[in-house]
């Protein structure tokens, strides 16, 4: 199965390096009218959200990932979307961490300003450290799905989580 994953998300050889995300025309899908993902996979998804789309990740402790982009939450005024870095496992996948992409809340704009987070991850070269850094713009949408707000922006507070070997996940650090 392992290697059939590999395959699947373009990865001929575990490198030890950490390469920038690439999105590859083989990366999974779970849309049931052409499903092509490996067993397992779209059912460990449907447990995070609603499935949007996955993309190959950075080689973690010598195997590759998968960024897994879902939508824990949804409704009128509101987009949340988040990612889950996934890896093979023998009895299937694992999520080694996931964290907030885009937060965006325009539930009442007659009340209180629309917000948008926005969050971006950066891999450490060796894969063994990710630091998130976001913003926060309050004001008025302007692209719902894209978490576009007009007005002031802030940053957040940088976080960061360090790959523990023994659990095979990241902890925050």
């Amino acid at each position: 199965m392992l290697a059939a994953v590999l395959a699947l998300i373009g990865v001929t050889a575990p490198s030890g390096q950490a390469e920038p995300a690439q999105t590859s025309t083989s990366d999974p899908t779970c849309h049931p009218d052409h499903r092509r993902a490996p067993a397992g996979f779209c059912e460990l998804v449907e447990e995070l959200g609603r499935f949007e789309s996955a993309r190959s990740g950075p080689v973690v402790d010598g195997i590759p990932t998968m960024e897994v982009f879902y939508s824990p939450a949804w409704g009128t005024g509101i987009h949340i979307q988040s990612v889950a870095l996934v890896s093979p496992t023998t009895q299937g996948f694992k999520v080694l961490w996931s964290h907030l992409v885009l937060e965006v809340s325009d539930v009442m704009p007659d009340r209180y300003p629309a917000s948008a987070n926005v969050y971006e991850w950066r891999y450490a070269s060796d894969a063994r450290r990710i630091t998130v850094t976001g913003t926060r713009t309050e004001g008025a949408v302007v692209d719902m799905r894209e978490g576009r707000v007009d007005g002031e922006r802030t940053s957040l507070p940088d976080k960061a989580w360090c790959y523990v070997t023994g659990i095979r996940a990241f902890e925050s650090c």
